[in-house]
């Protein structure tokens, strides 16, 4: 009786202890939130075509939607690359340090291939 109350305390401070993995919207959330940062520290350029603006910030609204279900598919291809891949986003301070995320987790350009294969086929 006392092994099964430590392994239940013990399962339950894993839990609790942040031992699970952040879900696609929590990651894609961070990911925007750095995007969104990054894009407000750069200087403004006032001979800017309004029109380019208008492109990147309509760009920027599909990748919000199309995130989730990107990494939710990367989560089902391969779940240890999704694992290191929200790890990375989520400790990055920045944009530049996320987009080494890439680099960074082992397989992930080999995954990321698969579930874009696996979205165009559900299409």
């Amino acid at each position: 009786m006392k092994k099964l109350s430590t392994l239940l305390i013990a399962t339950g401070l894993v839990v609790l202890g942040g031992g699970c993995t952040p879900d696609p919207e929590k990651v894609c959330d961070k990911a925007n939130e750095l995007d969104e940062k990054a894009d407000a520290d750069k200087p403004k350029d006032e001979k800017a075509d309004p029109k380019l603006d208008e492109i990147i910030k309509k760009a920027r609204e599909e990748k919000k939607k199309e995130c989730p279900k990107m990494m939710g598919a990367l989560k089902e291809v391969d779940g240890d690359v999704y694992k290191c891949m929200a790890k990375c986003v989520m400790d990055a301070t920045d944009r530049k340090v996320m987009k080494k995320c890439d680099d960074t987790c082992p397989g992930a350009k080999e995954a990321f291939k698969k579930t874009f294969e696996k979205l165009k086929g559900s299409k």
